[in-house]
C-alpha cells in the first residue's frame, strides 16, 4: 500500500502548482488555488510570503492528500490564530470516508494549535456522515450550508504525549 502524504500549498513550488492545476481540472473544482498561488507570487517574495504568514493572525491554507506523487484529495483551510478557530471546506468527492478530512482536523488541532474546528457541507452526505462519525457537533444549515463543530479536546492532547 502506497504512503499518503499530507501537505501545504506552497505557491513558489513549480512541481506542486502543475500537480494542483491537474487535479482541478480532473475534479472539475474551479481553479481558485491556482489564481491565488499567481497573485501571491507576484506580490510578495517568497521570504516576504513565508514572513508574512508567521506574522498576520489570518490563517489560509490550502491542503492536499497525495498518494503515490498524485493529489487525491484536498481541503481549505481559514481561520483566525487570535480566538484559535477554523473553518475547513472540502470539494464534493464520492468517497465514503475521506482520510484528508481526520487529517485537516488533525493539522488544526496539532500543528496550529487551533481549539475550535468548524466543517462547512454543502449537502455531501458522505461528508457529513463522516463528520458524526468522527464526534462533530450538529450547528444547524444556514443558506444551504450545513455546519459542524469539533472542539481540541484536552484528554487527546495528553493521550498523545503518552
Amino acid at each position: 500500500m502506497a504512503a499518503e502524504n499530507l501537505f501545504v500549498l506552497n505557491p513558489y513550488d513549480e512541481d506542486i502548482i502543475k500537480k494542483v492545476t491537474e487535479f482541478e481540472e480532473q475534479n472539475n473544482i474551479k481553479q481558485t488555488v491556482i489564481k491565488k498561488a499567481e497573485e501571491i507570487k507576484k506580490k510578495y517574495t517568497e521570504k516576504e510570503y513565508e514572513e508574512l504568514k508567521k506574522e498576520r493572525n489570518e490563517i489560509k491554507e490550502v491542503l492536499f492528500l497525495t498518494k503515490k506523487g498524485k493529489i487525491i484529495d484536498t481541503a481549505y483551510l481559514e481561520g483566525v490564530k487570535d480566538i484559535s478557530k477554523c473553518t475547513i471546506t472540502f470539494p464534493k468527492m464520492n468517497e465514503k470516508k475521506r482520510k484528508i478530512v481526520d487529517l485537516s482536523m488533525d493539522y488544526a488541532f496539532n500543528v496550529l494549535d487551533l481549539k475550535e474546528v468548524f466543517i462547512s457541507s454543502n449537502g455531501d452526505m458522505n461528508l457529513e456522515s463522516q463528520l458524526i462519525q468522527d464526534g462533530f457537533e450538529f450547528l444547524g444549515e444556514n443558506n444551504g450550508q450545513i455546519t459542524y463543530l469539533k472542539e481540541k479536546s484536552e484528554e487527546k492532547k495528553i493521550e498523545r504525549a503518552k
